[in-house]
């Protein structure tokens, strides 16, 4: 009998050879994913400041007259501790929870979403960061790429930048409706101040417009702004 169950043990056991097999699998994916995340190139619009409107003053500091950009938006682009301590906390709360936590991919976002999508059997969610979002927003609309390439690129961003440097970006870059890029430009436009100046439940307002700044309008829909 105690030969017998012996020789059950040594049945159930996994061989060794797949146990390395397996170890050596896993070492050969990160390798590639490791090359593959070094060889990504990163937009080259990164490099390059956000269009700024041009303002011109008198010699008591009035504004005169004001120049949109080349795409006929308004935006001021400015450093994040410029922004108020209210609109980057509430923007990381609603788009990106782990922000701080995560290297570029939230992979648990990423399990999650895909666990409800299969479950509805549609895409009902994603899981991009706001780190992705950066790369997505920074290539030409003629040279997107992938989401595995997108992907790629945040996390070599990541290695890169901090990530106040990547929230601020970010931050300058998005569309808050009405030819507005930028908390600045927002904030001036909707509440007639700098982004600095915004109480909470403004912040909380602006940081929700750009999940639809056309459904989201407050000058053509201030019920669906304001439900937001």
């Amino acid at each position: 009998a105690l030969s017998g169950a012996s020789c059950f043990r040594r049945r159930g056991r996994a061989p060794k050879w797949l146990f390395f097999a397996a170890l050596l699998f896993v070492l050969c994916l990160a390798l590639m994913i490791e090359s593959a995340i070094r060889n990504v190139s990163l937009p080259m619009a990164l490099d390059r400041p956000p269009p700024a409107t041009t303002v011109f003053t008198d010699m008591r500091g009035t504004t005169i007259a004001v120049l949109p950009t080349p795409d006929a938006r308004e935006s001021y682009p400015v450093r994040l501790r410029d922004m108020g301590e209210w609109l980057p906390a509430a923007t990381v709360g609603i788009e990106d929870a782990r922000f701080w936590q995560h290297n570029g991919v939230d992979f648990r976002a990423v399990a999650g979403a895909a666990l409800r999508n299969l479950r509805n059997g549609r895409v009902i969610s994603g899981a991009s960061t706001i780190t992705q979002q950066v790369i997505k927003i920074s290539w030409p609309l003629d040279g997107r790429r992938g989401k595995v390439q997108e992907a790629l690129a945040a996390l070599k961003l990541e290695r890169n930048w901090d990530k106040r440097r990547i929230l601020e970006v970010y931050l300058n870059r998005l569309d808050y409706g009405n030819r507005r890029i930028g908390p600045e430009a927002a904030a001036r436009a909707y509440f007639g101040k700098s982004a600095r100046d915004l109480s909470l439940s403004e912040a909380i307002f602006l940081a929700g417009l750009p999940q639809s700044p056309a459904r989201l309008n407050p000058w053509k829909n201030p019920e669906e702004a304001i439900g937001c």
